[in-house]
């Protein structure tokens, strides 16, 4: 009995443990698995990922497509595309395409699109297929948008400093403290507005250690600063101009 118990545990666990697969989605004769990097600059416009989806099972259904986000960086967007496209603030497709078994879609019936506006860093969303008629029947593939500063050598990086703006928030005058070396070829400070807009671009004196800027004709709002090292972005913080 005990056997037999202990079996049935194994069984469950073991029933939970595995997902049943019913989409797969391909790219280029590539088929990926439950989790996809997809790698681009801050510097992109957009870093975008649009794979072929196939229904795998032996279902025919009525396919929507679901959005989570689970980690973002601050001052990006992102939105899908499930036979039309989103807005970046609708987490579930209002279209549903019906997909017999074995079917796969034509190019850009599904996609999805990351907007880095500059901010390095990994954004990582969710996107779950269902049956929107038996919504047990779903798939989830999580999908991993890197946008990294990866061309800005190591050494560089370890002999580089730079401060934080001052003062900030600011009326005219803004400061930044820093520290080049030799390898650094072009070094800017750039600032956005919201939009993603550069409004003001700023670049280091190799000979100096200090930069004043002047945002005295910037609108009052919230903004971003970028450091650029050799035409990657280093890292972007918020600014306020009062």
């Amino acid at each position: 009995m005990k056997k037999l118990l202990l079996f049935a545990i194994i069984a469950l666990v073991a029933s939970f443990s595995t997902q049943a697969q019913y989409f797969e989605l391909s790219k280029d004769g590539h088929v990926y698995g439950s989790e996809i990097e997809v790698v681009g600059s801050p510097l992109d416009s957009e870093i975008y990922f649009d794979p072929l989806v196939t229904n795998i099972s032996d279902i025919g259904m009525s396919v929507k497509v679901r959005r989570t986000v689970i980690t973002a960086v601050e001052g990006t967007d992102n939105y899908f595309c499930w036979v039309a496209c989103y807005a970046p603030f609708i987490d579930e497709s209002t279209e549903s395409f019906y997909m017999a078994p074995g079917f796969t879609t034509e190019p850009d019936y599904f996609s999805v699109h990351y907007t880095p506006l500059e901010h390095p860093g990994s954004t990582t969303v969710d996107y779950t297929f269902f049956n929107k008629d038996d919504e047990s029947q779903s798939q989830t593939f999580r999908v991993i948008f890197k946008a990294s500063p990866d061309a800005i050598d190591e050494n560089i990086l370890r002999g580089v400093s730079f401060s934080d703006v001052f003062p900030n928030p600011a009326n005219d005058l803004i400061t930044i403290n820093y520290q080049l070396v030799p390898e650094v070829k072009t070094a800017q400070v750039r600032i956005s507005n919201l939009l993603g807009s550069v409004v003001g671009e700023y670049t280091f004196d190799q000979g100096s250690t200090s930069m004043k800027m002047d945002v005295s004709q910037m609108e009052g709002g919230i903004y971003f600063y970028s450091i650029v090292l050799n035409g990657e972005v280093l890292h972007t913080k918020k600014l306020i101009v009062r």
